[in-house]
């Protein structure tokens, strides 16, 4: 890295309190005590809340600039599409929630944070930070007396190391820190908690080969899934053929395979409750009905298998055995735990965009399970919740983009042979609907995943010309997105097969032109890549004149 390049990051990163810290920012430690404007339209009584998870608050002027950080931490590289800003929101939120389930968690655990470990954490961070921009500044730097490079360069912007770490001591929640440590000694009593006995090691190698009913609880009532499951189990008990069974009541996809699952399975790669009735059972046996998320399922076993290691009793194996098991396993207890927590949870969202994030979220965990019509209907209810967003955000140009992505996103899914099966008459009306949803987007946002799908319609439509406007429009947006200009390559390239005439032609054209700009775009890669071989800051080269059409650098 050569001196001049040096000092640029350094003015770089004297905005380092206003740009953020990206590592403090991933643990969500840093603190902003800015407020974020009302959606139009909020009822009084949770004005301004986003959410109340198990009856704590979590208000907008805390979750909206986590989210906002986010979205600048993403944009550093590439601007985000309406389409990835609303899954974004989506992500932090589920973030924020698992974040406060924990730590009621922990409270609930007995667990405390004390003064001392806040200022520990508090001082661990900081350093964390100025190992991060030491790092930064010295990249490249082969000289030995790295401390006095980066002391120096510190002097040079008129910054020292004392005032930095002042600086980012100020930007620290204190509460944040303190619900951090929380989490962390959570992790640790649940690890402390998995059995590292001989006996469960042995226990893990332990497979079974089983079949599974699972009775929907999506379909019917948690009353009538729990009783239709237990007359299952009496019929099968009796002597009813299970895989028969399972091709006619199973709401799972191994409804076609009778319900076999299809291999051996050990513990850990079953969900909990399934392994703790699977692994009590003998070949030929069956479980009551098992309660679980998605419903009731009704286990038999097939066969059981021990896969024990034949170097087992060997010390040296045995260890390395001993600590695959216990990552294995304290992974495994971990996520049951969070996974129960956001369960059992009792959460109320009062934000409309979030509403319908959630409900695609559900909408994807019913696929294979769940009919046509159910599919529909939930993909709608998200709908509705999108347009509530859209209507109550007017004021805010983002949130409004965000849910008509979202609206033309589900129409589009909706309108295409699959899950759904939708009728012609359907597909006609989710088809306009889309169209209506792209338009209603692209009035608020600039986006090309948009465009593309509006391309991709223009296709199916015949309307080459509208066509090539709008992968033209995706091309000059892309600069240097590379994929991006890929995707508009594989359009033109879809389009040269169908068109004819004078439009072949000029799809010849801008073909050859994204051709050349994926293959200057690749050579420079390949040359910036075999560039990065890290020059002694001492001896780096000052840089060339520009020559010709090149434009030079200015430093």
């Amino acid at each position: 890295m050569s001196i001049v390049r040096m000092r640029k990051n350094m003015q770089s990163w004297a905005k380092y309190v206003m740009l953020g810290l990206a590592a403090i920012f991933a643990v969500g430690i840093i603190g902003i005590g800015i407020g974020s404007g009302r959606y139009q339209g909020e009822r009084a009584d949770t004005a301004g809340l986003v959410a109340k998870v198990n009856g704590e608050k979590l208000d907008r002027k805390t979750f909206e600039p986590r989210f906002e950080r986010r979205v600048e931490e993403m944009e550093k590289t590439r601007m985000l599409s309406a389409l990835e800003g609303a899954q974004l929101r989506g992500q932090v939120f589920d973030d924020m929630v698992d974040q406060m389930l924990r730590v009621q968690a922990a409270r609930e655990e007995g667990l405390k944070a004390s003064r001392r470990e806040v200022k520990m954490k508090t001082n661990e961070l900081i350093e964390d930070q100025i190992k991060q921009l030491r790092e930064q500044l010295l990249a490249g730097y082969k000289g030995k007396k790295t401390e006095q490079a980066f002391e120096n360069e510190l002097k040079r912007n008129n910054l020292s190391l004392a005032k930095i770490k002042t600086d980012i001591r100020k930007g620290i929640d204190r509460d944040l820190v303190r619900q951090y440590i929380l989490i962390e000694k959570l992790l640790e009593k649940l690890k402390s908690g998995v059995d590292a006995s001989d006996k469960a090691l042995r226990e893990s190698y332990e497979e079974v080969r089983m079949r599974q009913i699972t009775v929907s609880s999506r379909k019917r009532s948690e009353i009538q899934a729990d009783q239709r499951a237990r007359e299952l189990v009496q019929k099968l008990r009796k002597g009813a053929d299970f895989a028969s069974f399972a091709k006619e009541y199973s709401d799972d996809p191994y409804r076609g395979a009778g319900g076999d699952r299809g291999y051996f399975l050990r513990r850990a790669y079953m969900e909990s409750e399934l392994a703790s009735a699977a692994f009590k059972l003998k070949p030929g046996e069956i479980s009551d009905p098992v309660k679980m998320p998605q419903g009731y399922v009704i286990v038999k076993v097939e066969e059981r298998r021990s896969s024990l290691p034949p170097d087992f009793n060997d010390p040296n194996k045995k260890k390395e055995y001993r600590e695959a098991y216990l990552a294995q396993e304290q992974f495994r207890t971990q996520s049951k735990y969070f996974s129960d927590l956001r369960r059992n949870a009792k959460i109320s969202v009062y934000d409309a965009e979030l509403k319908g994030y959630l409900q695609v979220k559900e909408l994807s965990t019913m696929l294979g399970t769940a009919s046509p019509a159910e599919l529909k209907a939930k993909a709608e209810q998200a709908i509705k919740e999108y347009q509530r967003a859209a209507m109550a955000g007017d004021a805010a140009t983002q949130v409004t983009a965000r849910a008509y992505a979202q609206i033309a996103y589900l129409y589009d899914w909706l309108r295409r042979p699959g899950p759904a099966s939708p009728s012609k008459d359907e597909q006609a009306k989710y088809l306009a609907e889309t169209k209506k949803a792209l338009q209603s987007a692209l009035d608020y946002s600039e986006s090309n995943d948009l465009r593309m799908m509006v391309a991709d319609i223009n296709i199916e439509e015949g309307e080459y010309d509208k066509a090539l406007e709008q992968l033209a429009i995706m091309s000059e947006n892309a600069f240097e997105d590379y994929e991006a200009h890929r995707q508009v390559l594989s359009r033109y390239e879809r389009m040269k097969g169908i068109v004819n005439g004078s439009g072949l032609s000029r799809i010849t054209d801008l073909i050859a032109q994204e051709r050349e700009w994926i293959a200057d775009y690749e050579k420079r890669m390949r040359e910036q890549q075999a560039g990065q071989t890290g020059v002694p800051l001492e001896v780096a080269p000052e840089p060339q004149k520009p020559s010709g059409s090149e434009k030079g650098s200015g430093e």
